[in-house]
């Protein structure tokens, strides 16, 4: 018989105490990278889908392919810097600018006789200000923030202002020479202007005309009867032969960027839409006193939006929403009268008081903060 060999002892090595250790240091290292991975894949898809853009699929009306209209996320913008002026006499002030956000002031002009901010450039470059000499002589004119430089512009009796560009201004006044109402475009470049409309001023009274120059809202002479007035098609109706939802009870407001007219009746706001001369109601409110009377209405062109004040509660309305908010009682927060409320469009508004000063306030927090104590006013929010 053959012998069998017996099967050989495999010797295992002992693992010493520090080998154990280097084992367990190796494991951990490895259970913490794979947890720091996981996290890492879960942070990418999150911010993959806070960056994924809305598709909307519609349908082609020529082809028989459906096709795709990407629509970004784009977050609302708003101003939060506004220009005011500060007296630094009796006379004389100077242009200044504030941050609500920074909480910070600074000067942006030499000293003026400037009286009011009247509007600013798209760009936030040029001021059309108004000013007033010694003599009371009156003069209007473009005050250019870079180059400090003031450029008067020979208009009288203004009565509304429109910037069509960054270099352009559509100034709205009557001449003092021919009595009419007058349009001119002026070119601040070229310092040139033309006259883009003349009215006879024998129309009426209390004239408003729109952004396009095609229709103007005006008052009969001697009364406070309104009326109507195609310019392009020289048609002119009265007001109340619209027969409109308001009744004939008519109060202008003004223009908006749409040219579309608001105004307000007994019990609300109302706009009329020029093209087929019919109104809508976007407000409905109850006035607490007898009448109903709006007061301190500002219209935003930009975000298309307007503040006014109704038995002293402040109220904001977004045209393009078409939402009222009640944002500050009067009766309760402030004991000073006030002489302007003029909004950023979005969360933010100035309220002037009629003692020189200037408070901000914050619709989203219900916040009242101060800017200037006294002989500050005239403020304009930048674009």
């Amino acid at each position: 018989m053959t012998a069998i060999n017996p099967i050989p002892k495999i010797k295992i090595p002992v693992i010493n105490n520090k080998a154990k250790i280097l084992v367990y240091f190796v494991f951990a290292l490895s259970g913490v990278s794979i947890i720091l991975l996981i996290f890492l894949v879960i942070w990418l898809i999150n911010k993959d889908k806070d960056n994924v853009t809305t598709v909307i699929n519609t349908t082609n009306t020529s082809t028989p392919f459906g096709s795709e209209i990407v629509v970004s996320t784009m977050p609302i913008s708003e101003s939060y810097k506004i220009f005011y002026l500060l007296k630094t006499d009796n006379i004389n002030s100077k242009i200044m600018q504030y941050d609500v956000r920074g909480n910070t002031s600074e000067d942006v002009s030499t000293v003026n006789n400037f009286t009011s901010i009247i509007s600013i450039s798209p760009d936030n470059n040029k001021l059309f200000v108004k000013q007033e000499k010694i003599n009371t002589q009156v003069e209007y004119g473009i005050w250019s923030i870079y180059e400090q430089k003031f450029t008067i512009i020979d208009v009288s009796n203004l009565i509304q202002a429109n910037w069509s560009s960054n270099e352009t201004i559509n100034l709205f006044f009557r001449n003092n020479n021919n009595k009419n109402y007058e349009v001119i475009t002026y070119n601040i470049s070229a310092n040139t202007y033309t006259i883009s409309l003349s009215i006879p001023a024998n129309l009426g009274e209390r004239p408003q005309i729109s952004n396009d120059l095609k229709y103007l809202i005006i008052s009969e002479p001697n009364s406070n009867l309104y009326k109507f007035i195609d310019l392009e098609n020289k048609m002119n109706y009265s007001i109340d032969s619209l027969n409109l939802d308001s009744g004939n009870v008519f109060n202008p407001l003004g223009w908006t960027k749409e040219n579309q007219f608001l105004y307000y009746a007994q019990n609300g706001v109302f706009q009329l839409n020029p093209q087929n001369l019919k109104s809508i109601q976007l407000v409905t409110l109850k006035s607490k006193s007898e009448g109903f009377v709006i007061n301190n209405y500002t219209y935003n062109f930009e975000k298309e939006s307007f503040l006014f004040t109704l038995d002293n509660i402040v109220y904001f309305y977004s045209l393009k929403n078409n939402t009222l908010k009640e944002v500050l009682n009067n009766n309760n927060s402030l004991d000073k009268p006030l002489l302007s409320i003029i909004g950023n469009g979005v969360n933010y508004f100035i309220i002037e008081n009629k003692n020189g000063e200037i408070n901000n306030f914050n619709i989203k927090t219900s916040k009242l903060s101060n800017i200037c104590d006294m002989k500050c006013y005239s403020p304009l929010w930048l674009n």
